[in-house]
């Protein structure tokens, strides 16, 4: 029994401290975590456009790059350039999400 009280009061703290947000903190938390997704989704498209120029080549070396070389650079550039993407999109969401909470 006391065990269970013990436990309670635990979660009802926790809940208590978890309430602690304010909207612009939740909707900067939302923009935050829509931007990373996007990053995330950005990425992967690069990833896939990159293997399928890979593929492209014809076959692939046993450590999975291109067969030759300007292949391998070009589906490295679509990589890259996939990155500089994702990295940017975060990097906007980061700068609304701050500016949000910077209207409290």
């Amino acid at each position: 029994m006391k065990s269970f009280l013990m436990g309670s009061l635990l979660l009802g703290v926790l809940g208590l401290v978890g309430c602690n947000n304010t909207p612009e903190d939740r909707k900067a938390n939302e923009i935050r975590k829509d931007s990373k997704d996007q990053a995330e989704r950005e990425r992967e498209a690069a990833k896939i456009a990159a293997e399928k120029e890979r593929d492209k080549a014809g076959g692939r070396t046993i450590t999975g790059e291109a067969p030759d070389s300007l292949t391998e650079k070009k589906a490295d550039a679509i990589e890259n350039e996939g990155e500089r993407r994702a990295d940017k999109v975060k990097r906007e969401g980061e700068n609304a999400a701050d500016a949000v909470e910077e209207r409290k």
